[in-house]
């Protein structure tokens, strides 16, 4: 979808950006940024947001299925330098690569044990052509090993058919027309005078109720009975909490008159192992956490996104990422509290 891709394109604040920056304020360092795009839970679960909609064409316009193995060592490396070569000059067929190009990848890696002329015309041939003529075909698309295709197929399957929560994503037949869901959401709203942004998996509509209900399809590498112990590790809580701020700016933009919320649900399926997925329902106590901030049942102490957008305001106007707020104001004196 062009209108996701221009979403990670926006430099608006994120809940993910707040949540990095409860982490560690350096992983917002413009100069140590570094994008999830590229990893295997990413990509599996974009394409588990795009398969939930049941639109097969846009699942393939958005993602290449790799179905050549991928090598290994030296010869990836090598692949991945030409395909850059490649992309920057617009070619598509390694037939049509010439010498300098593979002599820069050569040279880029740093191939020692092989000379040229058997890395790229005795091994390349046999090792690498293939997987990189499947690069070059791709072209825009996120390449999918099959693996993790296959695994975004099955947990999609499960979430449109178990009875636990294929209603809560898609229309069901005896539903009629009283639903109407949105996938895929962007959102960009201002909240105290910073621009921001949410990207939203699921916004359904009861024309009946007036009740509106956002969703997030998390895909888990754990049981999704054990999802309850990722909700503070990846404050899930603070998503929650700004999913909902966004969706009432959005209600408001599109000028949909008054609807009641009916909180915010966590649609989970593991992808070890489909067929039990689970929903989770965010308690207001946790939401309003995930807002103001709190103290867990472990006596943890958890910062909201209010405060969080507070100090990204402070880090942003002094140009500094390497401490925490707090370091800051204490000039790098920390009290330690260990004992309750």
């Amino acid at each position: 979808m062009k209108r996701v891709t221009e979403y990670f394109k926006n430099p608006s604040v994120s809940q993910s950006k707040l949540t990095d920056l409860s982490i560690d304020p350096r992983r917002l360092d413009p100069n140590r940024i570094k994008s999830d795009l590229g990893k295997t839970y990413f990509r599996t679960g974009s394409a588990l947001d795009v398969l939930i909609t049941g639109d097969m064409q846009e699942f393939q316009k958005e993602f290449y299925v790799m179905v050549t193995a991928s090598p290994t060592g030296q010869m990836l490396d090598f692949v991945e330098a030409c395909l850059g070569y490649c992309t920057d000059s617009g070619r598509t067929l390694v037939k049509d690569i010439p010498v300098g190009i593979f002599q820069n990848a050569y040279d880029d890696v740093g191939i020692k044990r092989d000379s040229f002329d058997k890395f790229v015309y005795t091994r390349f041939p046999i090792e690498g052509y293939k997987y990189l003529q499947a690069l070059l075909s791709s072209k825009d698309k996120t390449v999918l090993t099959q693996v993790e295709a296959e695994i975004a197929t099955a947990a999609a399957d499960s979430l449109l058919t178990h009875q636990f929560t294929k209603g809560w994503i898609a229309i069901q037949p005896e539903d009629g027309e009283r639903y109407k869901y949105l996938y895929q959401v962007p959102i960009y709203f201002r909240y105290k005078d910073i621009d921001c942004k949410a990207l939203i998996d699921v916004i359904r509509l009861d024309s009946v109720s007036k009740k509106v209900a956002v969703m997030d399809v998390k895909s888990t590498g754990n049981s999704t009975l054990s999802f309850s112990s990722s909700v503070l590790k990846f404050r899930y809580d603070l998503q929650a909490a700004w999913y909902l701020v966004a969706v009432k700016e959005f209600l408001n933009q599109e000028d949909m008159g008054d609807w009641e919320f009916e909180g915010f649900r966590f649609i989970v399926e593991s992808t070890k192992g489909t067929g039990r997925p689970l929903v989770y329902k965010m308690s207001p106590k946790d939401l309003l956490c995930g807002k103001l901030g709190g103290v867990n049942t472990n006596g943890k102490s958890y910062k909201g996104y209010d405060q969080l957008l507070d100090e990204y305001i402070f880090h942003k106007s002094v140009g500094q990422w390497h401490y925490p707020k707090e370091a800051w104001d204490s000039a790098g004196e920390i009290t330690l509290d260990l004992y309750q």
